[in-house]
């Protein structure tokens, strides 16, 4: 991804700013590496991956099948599968804070607002809890960052280069994650505002080219790789796609969803994107984090009026829209929540970046914009050391 087409310096610092999340993600998750498996399908997963069954899950259909080869391919050297997985996930960890950075500062002309947003993504529970649970999840997230990232980046046109990057970029974030399939809308749209009209033709190629590839690859998996299709329950490649949807008695994808109960669940649930659920201090910590966004949120909004951030502040806002309403219809209880992060953190950071200096300009304390910055800082750092404190302790817990 191109973070900055700025000069040898700044690509200089956004290497090194990279380097250093990684390293504060393979430390932190490999010394939280050894909890014990608290969701069903984790342990599915897991199983799966142990014993080659189940490989092509619909909703995931190469995570556990990538998962298995890697495992086959080093497990002469010792590697459990536990391993593996959790390395897979923390690559996709690294990949998802490296491009929140890249879009976060494309999006405030901010280094720190870039890392602030970063750390979140790897501090925060949906990362955290997840990479260490032998989910989808970080995955999911990844691929979809990477493809929006690698959508934003360069200028509005659709070079043959990157109009094929796109193409492999979408088809690996649905094959990761069904319900990425929704990406193509806010790329799309972000797309098109980038490069007006006359692009039209080559947005719609893209479009059309990933559903084939991705289409390719779930009928080689239904009717070729798996070695064992019947464990579906059905012989019908449509219904194999559209799996969920065709239970009989369902608790998902239902219009009952969009009511207040609904919106309360899926507020609480996106919090807790941020904060695990099962903290003692939950009252305290999430009124916490939540005043520190509320009080970095005072100012003014203009990012939007900015022509050259305009494409990729609406395509981010079309993204959180979307899979918002997708996750509130199909099951605003659900971990699939977690979907519903990317989007909301980089405008969390982008949009509420200007607290401080609202503040301390109107009380006339401080008038100086660089000082403004400095509180805003010290406002999020706060909240992340809201989130790290719960979510270590959280982690801990569960060893």
């Amino acid at each position: 991804m191109e973070l900055h087409q700025g000069s040898t310096k700044q690509k200089a610092l956004d290497a090194i700013v990279i380097t250093a999340l990684a390293v504060v993600v393979i430390l932190l998750y490999w010394s939280t590496r050894s909890t014990r498996i608290v969701g069903h399908d984790g342990a599915a997963y897991l199983e799966s991956i142990r014993n080659g069954h189940t490989l092509f899950h619909p909703h995931h259909l190469i995570f556990n099948a990538l998962n298995r080869w890697l495992f086959i391919a080093i497990a002469p050297i010792g590697v459990t599968a536990e391993t593996v997985v959790i390395l897979h996930n923390v690559a996709w960890v690294i990949i998802a804070s490296s491009c929140t950075y890249g879009l976060v500062s494309k999006l405030t002309h901010s280094l720190c607002h870039g890392v602030v947003a970063s750390l979140y993504v790897i501090f925060a529970n949906a990362s955290w809890f997840f990479a260490l649970q032998y989910e989808a999840y970080p995955a999911a997230v990844g691929a979809a960052l990477a493809t929006f990232s690698l959508a934003a980046s360069g200028s509005g046109d659709l070079s043959l280069r990157k109009s094929a990057g796109l193409v492999l970029s979408i088809s690996v974030a649905v094959l990761y994650y069904q319900a990425n399939a929704l990406l193509v809308l806010p790329i799309g749209a972000m797309l098109l505002m980038s490069g007006g009209r006359r692009q039209l033709p080559q947005i719609l190629a893209i479009i059309i080219l990933s559903g084939v590839l991705v289409i390719l690859v779930y009928l080689a998996a239904f009717y070729i790789l798996e070695p064992f299709p019947e464990c579906w329950g059905t012989d019908s490649f449509l219904r194999y796609i559209l799996l969920y949807t065709t239970y009989t008695g369902r608790a998902w994808g239902h219009v009952s969803n969009f009511s207040l109960r609904g919106a309360k669940h899926l507020f609480g649930g996106v919090l807790n994107n941020y904060l695990t659920p099962s903290d003692q201090w939950r009252p305290t910590s999430n009124s916490i984090f939540c005043a520190v966004l509320l009080i970095t949120s005072i100012g003014r909004w203009d990012i939007s009026n900015d022509p050259d951030r305009r494409p990729l502040f609406f395509g981010v806002l079309l993204w959180l829209t979307v899979f918002t309403c997708f996750v509130w219809w199909w099951s605003p209880t659900s971990e699939l929540r977690a979907i519903v992060f990317p989007p909301l953190n980089i405008l969390l950071i982008a949009l509420f970046d200007s607290g401080g200096e609202f503040i301390f300009k109107r009380s006339r304390i401080i008038a100086h914009r660089r000082s403004g910055e400095v509180i805003t800082a010290c406002f999020h750092a706060v909240g992340l050391s809201v989130v790290v404190w719960v979510n270590y302790a959280y982690m801990q817990s569960l060893q």
